[in-house]
């Protein structure tokens, strides 16, 4: 079973900070933004209404705390498909977090250049990032395509595309109320990328 849960400002997790989604499915749990630095309970406990699955990715559509504030938390509270080590036969034991997915430029926002104090937790940070225009990843009997967006709100925004379910999550890309906001001290603009 495959299923797109959207909480937008208005709903259950208005709180969170930022938008969320999240998709369900067999194997585990994908959780598009993690919402802000104190909602990652609240958050964790919206997801477990609807499944008892353990979250498998995190993916940041940007560096803003609001998307990634829980990142840390609620990676913690998952469980990665790729750091797990074979105790024997038939046996997975020493689980790591959920892995936390971004454009190399978020990584690079989140962490800080050498001798500088870095404004996010460690644990925070992006487990996996890429530098290329897209990143795929096959979960729940989908394709999920991570679309880095190098000239809009910010330098390091990406979209999600849900292809089986044709969901797309703009992040702080699109938002339907006002004209989006662009943050030219974190390298957003309106003029056309490369």
């Amino acid at each position: 079973m495959r299923r797109i849960e959207y909480q937008p400002h208005r709903d259950q997790v208005s709180d969170a900070g930022g938008n969320i989604a999240v998709q369900t499915g067999p194997d585990g749990v994908v959780l598009v933004n993690a919402g802000s630095p104190e909602m990652p309970d609240k958050v964790l406990a919206a997801i477990r209404k609807l499944t008892p699955q353990p979250i498998r990715f995190i993916i940041d559509t940007s560096a803003d705390p609001e998307n990634v504030g829980g990142n840390g938390a609620l990676a913690k509270a998952g469980q990665s498909f790729t750091q797990a080590t074979n105790t024997g036969p038939g046996g997975i034991g020493n689980v790591g977090p959920a892995t936390i997915l971004a454009s190399e430029t978020v990584l690079n926002r989140m962490s800080a250049p050498a001798g500088k104090q870095p404004p996010f937790p460690a644990d925070a940070w992006p487990t996996e990032s890429f530098s290329l225009n897209e990143k795929d990843v096959y979960i729940n009997q989908e394709g999920i395509q991570s679309m880095y967006q190098p000239a809009a709100h910010s330098d390091g925004d990406v979209m999600v595309f849900f292809r089986r379910s044709d969901v797309l999550v703009a992040g702080d890309i699109l938002d339907t109320t006002q004209f989006p906001r662009i943050e030219i001290d974190k390298g957003g603009t309106i003029q056309r990328g490369n």
